[in-house]
C-alpha cells in the first residue's frame, strides 16, 4: 500500500515528522531499523532521496531478527523530503509484505 500526502505546516521539520511516525508506528509494535530493507526498491524516489536524514526511513516489526528473519519483507518505508524552494513536505507511507504465493513456497521448502 503506497499513500502520500502534503503537510504544510511552515514548523515542520524532517526530524518532527519522523519523530511523529516513530511514536505512532512504536505505539503499533514497529521500530525504526537500521539493518538492510529494500525500500529502494519500491520508491521511484530513490533516484533523489538517499536512506537517511531528509531522505526516507525504513520500519520492522518489534520482534524483527536480522539472522533470522533476513528474507520476511514485512516492513514499512517512510520517504520524507522538503522539495527546493517549497515550504511544504512531501511524505510517502508504503507497506511491503510478502505474498501468499510467497509464504506457500516457503513453507514448502521446508
Amino acid at each position: 500500500m503506497r499513500k502520500e500526502a502534503v503537510i504544510f505546516d511552515e514548523n515542520a521539520t524532517w526530524e518532527s515528522i519522523v519523530s511523529y511516525f516513530n511514536n505512532h508506528l512504536n505505539d503499533l509494535g514497529w521500530i525504526r531499523s537500521e539493518t538492510y530493507a529494500p525500500c529502494q526498491m519500491y520508491f521511484p524516489e530513490k533516484e533523489y532521496l538517499s536512506n537517511g536524514k531528509e531522505g526516507y526511513v525504513y520500519y520492522r516489526r518489534e520482534n524483527y531478527q536480522p539472522l533470522i528473519d533476513y528474507d520476511e519483507e514485512d516492513l514499512i518505508c517512510l520517504a520524507i523530503w522538503k522539495p527546493e524552494g517549497q515550504e511544504t513536505f512531501n511524505i510517502v507511507f508504503l507497506t511491503a509484505r510478502p505474498s501468499l504465493f510467497y509464504l506457500i513456497s516457503k513453507l514448502l521448502s521446508i
